[in-house]
This record gives structure tokens, sequence and C-alpha cells, in this order.
């Protein structure tokens, strides 16, 4: 008995039951509010689950499944909710740090200190106002956390089969369940789908199988959201937040929306994400000086490491200093201002169209050495979570919705790099005893 109670204190089922302890205890204060109480009433009021969806798809959105389920588990007790919710973010937590460390569960001791880590990072770092609108706020969180648990599961298959990994049948139905939930919501769909296609093409490009399964993933994820996004309550909301917030939004040019897309990404990323940001573009330049690259290749990765330690003093000196951090502030203003917009036209001054280009190369640099500082194939899933965080919020820029969605449309990002941060976490500590393997760009000349 007290060695069987002691291998399970041992063992990540331990730490895995204890977040989800907290987690539940958190969620006991999670209770109906706003649009809650709206889709609750329009339930009722229809009496049953299928007029409560054609109603829905008529007057709102395509996100049928996530709040189907949801109105459905309105009319149990509300504890229902309340469990479900705690065991949705512990997977989330438990699948984040499953990607961190290539995929696989976190079994050691430090690998186990590192998910306690990343649960707690998510509540230090994360703006409370983003947690409480997405972590806290039913109609929300079964898109953004139970839908960003779906897409994960929904992604692994492809991943272990770039990986020549086996995928056991209770995976493969579970990531169907997964692809079947993320197509709901548009923020999530595109997530699957990118990673998918990416993914298998990397699989044949090294020659490996791709199993029929994945065809079928994809299928079922690319006609869901097509489905999703086609039903008419989608241009009914997209007409009603362009007369509230954009009146003249159909006048912009495509160009002008690819300038505000950008600038509102990276404005978004730069203002709620800084300091991971920082530890990213530092703690790359610290692996690619460490692994022996050539000298060009550790002096470029200063460039994202510098601009990013610049984005980190920047900040906290114009919190701490406030108008007296001028020097700071002329900093901000060259490096991160970004395109400006009124209800009428875009405006790109010559410091905004400088940030934009500073902020791109710095991505761009950071995303190829993330991808090639070690193997690649150890590094594909970090450099396509980077990716993804930018574009994921790019890819709502071109919805005027962004403002009615506010902060909470910026979880997924958040969650992404904070992935990519502790990926970096993990390769350090299982190398530390050790020179990283020489990356591609190897040159014993500039050692």
């Amino acid at each position: 008995m007290k060695k069987t109670l002691s291998g399970f204190l041992r063992s990540p089922y331990f730490v895995l039951l204890s977040v989800f302890s907290v987690m539940l205890i958190l969620n006991l204060s999670l209770t109906d509010r706003m649009d809650d109480f709206s889709f609750n009433s329009i339930y009722l009021e229809k009496g049953n689950i299928i007029d409560f969806l054609k109603y829905y798809a008529h007057i709102w959105s395509g996100r049928l499944i996530p709040h189907g389920i949801m109105v459905l588990l309105f009319q149990l007790p509300e504890f229902v909710f309340q469990f479900l919710n705690a065991a949705f973010i512990t997977a989330l937590l438990w699948i984040s740090v499953c990607f961190c460390n290539d995929g696989k569960k976190p079994v050691s001791s430090r690998e186990r200190i590192l998910f306690l880590l990343f649960s707690i990072s998510v509540f230090a770092v994360l703006p409370s106002e983003m947690l409480s609108s997405t972590v806290f706020w039913k109609s929300a969180n079964v898109l953004y956390v139970w839908g960003l648990v779906a897409s994960m599961v929904a992604i692994l298959p492809f991943y272990y089969a770039y990986r020549e990994r086996r995928t056991g049948i209770g995976l493969k139905l579970l990531s169907l369940c997964g692809a079947v939930y993320a197509s709901n919501f548009e923020q999530t769909a595109p997530v699957v789908i990118a990673f998918a296609v990416i993914l298998t093409g990397l699989t044949y490009w090294d020659k490996k199988k791709v199993p029929w399964f994945h065809y079928l993933l994809l299928v079922v994820s690319g006609v869901g959201m097509f489905i999703s996004l086609k039903m008419p309550g989608n241009a009914v909301r997209f007409d009603a937040e362009i007369i509230a917030w954009m009146p003249y939004y159909d006048t912009f040019s495509f160009l002008d929306k690819i300038y505000f897309s950008m600038g509102y990404a990276l404005q978004f990323m730069y203002q709620h994400f800084w300091l991971i940001l920082w530890g990213i573009g530092v703690g790359t330049s610290f692996l690619v000086f460490r692994s022996r690259q050539n000298l060009i290749i550790r002096l470029t990765s200063l460039v994202p490491a510098g601009y990013f330690t610049l984005l980190a003093f920047s900040t906290l000196a114009s919190t701490i200093l406030g108008e007296n951090a001028v020097v700071f502030s002329d900093v901000k203003h060259f490096l991160f201002n970004f395109a400006s917009f009124n209800t009428e036209r875009v405006f790109l001054s010559g410091s905004q169209m400088t940030s934009l280009l500073f902020g791109i190369l710095s991505f761009v640099i950071l995303t190829v050495l993330i991808y090639l500082h070690l193997s690649k194939e150890k590094n594909t899933l970090s450099a396509l979570f980077f990716l993804a965080s930018l574009f994921d919020l790019f890819i709502l820029g071109f919805s005027p919705t962004i403002y009615a969605s506010g902060i909470r449309v910026g979880f997924i990002t958040g969650f992404f790099l904070l992935i990519v941060l502790f990926r970096l976490a993990f390769i350090f500590l299982k190398n530390r005893n050790r020179p990283i393997e020489n990356g591609p760009f190897h040159n014993e000349i500039f050692v």
C-alpha cells in the first residue's frame, strides 16, 4: 500500500490531479453572465436544441457545436459545467506541456516541475482581463479553452506521423472529435488546417508515410470550417459590427487591410505579451550561442534579442516613469509604432513603416532560428507555434468584430507563445550538460 501511494505521489498523474483540484476550486465561482443569459433564454424560448441551433445560425454565427453543447449543459446543475471547465483547463495545460516536451508526457520530476511552472505562468503572465473573458466566462471558454484543447488534440496525429510515431485508436477517435469541434470556431479551425497541411507536407518531403486517417481529419476540418463560415448569422453579425465600429470598412483597399492587420497583430502582441517575447528572443539567442553555430548566425540572433529587449525596457520605463521616460518614448515611437486608422482610412507614416519592417524582420529571423538552431525535426513544432501566434491575430485584423471581442481574441496567441518559451526551457534542460548538436549552418572556420 505504501509503495503504491509513494509511486502515485511520484507519478505525473499526482501533479495533474493537483492542478485539476486548483482549477476546480477556481471554477466554483463560475456563474452565468452576459451572453450566457441571452443564449440560455433563446434555448428556453425555442424549447429544443434543433430550433435553438437554427435560430442561432441565422442571427449570430456558425459556432453551432460549442454553443449548442453549452446551452445543453446550462440545463444541468451548475457544478457540471464548473467540473468540465476545470477538466478542460487542466487538459489544455497538460497537452501544452506535452507539446513543449516534443509531444511526450512530462514524466520526469524536472518535467513535472515545468508543468507546474507553465500552469502558474498562464495565470501570472496572461492579462487578468483576458483570463476573465475566456477561461472564466462560459460563452467564451467553450470557444477558446475547449476549442484550443480540441485543436491541439487534432494536431497531434500529424506531428506523430512526422516524427514517425504510432497513433493509437484512442487518440485517433479523440483527434476526429477535436477536428469536428475546432472547425466550428474561426480562430481554431485555421490553426488545425494550417498545422495539418504543413506537417503533412513536411512528412511527404522527408519521404515518410502519411496515414489515410490524416486525409479524413483534413477533410473534416475543412468542410466543418466551410459550413460554419457559410452560416447566415456570420454576415448579420459582420454587418452589425461594421456599422458599429468601421462604417467605411468596405472602402479599405486590400493593401490597407494588410497594413492594418499586421500592425494590429504586432501592436497587440507587443502590448500584452512583451515579457514572453523578450524571453523567447533572449532564450533563442542564448541557445544559438551555446550551440556552436557559426559567428554570422550568432550575431544574427542578437537582432531579435536586442529588438525585444528594447521593447521590454521601453514598456517598463513607460509603465514606471510615464511621461518622464523621454528616451524610451522616442524608441517606442520609432520601433513600435504601428499603422493607425480611423473609420475612414488607414494611416501609415514613415516611423510606422519602419516599425512594421523591424517587427516583421524580427519575427522572420526568430522563426528561422527557432526552426534551425537544433535539428529541424525537433524544432518544427516550435516554429509553427511561433508563426501561428502571429498569424492567428493577423487573420483577425481582417474583421471589424475584433473590437467587440476585445482582449480575449489574443488568448490563443498568448498560449502559443508560452509553449514556444517553455519549449526552449525543455531544450536547455535536456542539453545543459553537453553542447547542442551542430545546426545546418555550422562552419568550423567561424566557431
